[in-house]
């Protein structure tokens, strides 16, 4: 269904999906398979989150069963992406505050807070395993997410409540 999806595509059907989730008209098996055929490709898996964590839906702020046991199909992609999309939204929200820009910090506080609701639903080593290395990353500045880190400027206080997020 999805294999060579596009980012786009997949954000477009993600919107939709959500919809069909919020009137009761997936089984909880079609809503397992849909996550888990999505984030099959990273392309995918990103598209995914940013139309499901990004949406306006309260539908969105309940853990699904359907979309732990989808997500669990391809942890290393699911982790990486997760964790980073906790980081990032961590990092935003202060940003935000800093901005005086409520709504922005609001919705970086959402995403932030339902990155967490599936990284405690999961409980996936990997996921553990990335936030440790992120963590080592701001300690010490050596390793493979210094890069991520940097890409972003992510300053002293940001880093210190990625950290903070991430050992949680």
């Amino acid at each position: 269904m999805t294999t060579g999806i596009k980012f786009a595509a997949a954000i477009e059907l993600t919107q939709q999906f959500v919809l069909q989730l919020q009137d009761g008209s997936l089984t909880p098996e079609q809503v397992q398979s849909f996550v888990a055929d999505l984030v099959a490709t990273q392309e995918g898996a990103r598209g995914f989150f940013v139309g499901y964590l990004t949406n306006g839906l309260a539908v969105v702020d309940e853990v699904h069963p359907g979309i732990i046991l989808g997500l669990q199909v391809y942890p290393a992609v699911v982790a990486d992406l997760l964790v980073k999309n906790l980081a990032m939204s961590t990092a935003q929200n202060l940003h935000f505050l800093r901005e005086n820009q409520a709504d922005m910090a609001a919705n970086s506080a959402t995403v932030a807070k339902r990155s967490r609701q599936l990284i405690d639903a999961l409980q996936m080593p990997e996921i553990k395993a990335i936030s440790q290395q992120i963590i080592d990353a701001i300690r010490t500045g050596a390793g493979e997410y210094v890069e991520f880190l940097e890409r972003w400027g992510y300053d002293t206080e940001q880093k210190g409540a990625i950290e903070k997020a991430l050992s949680q």
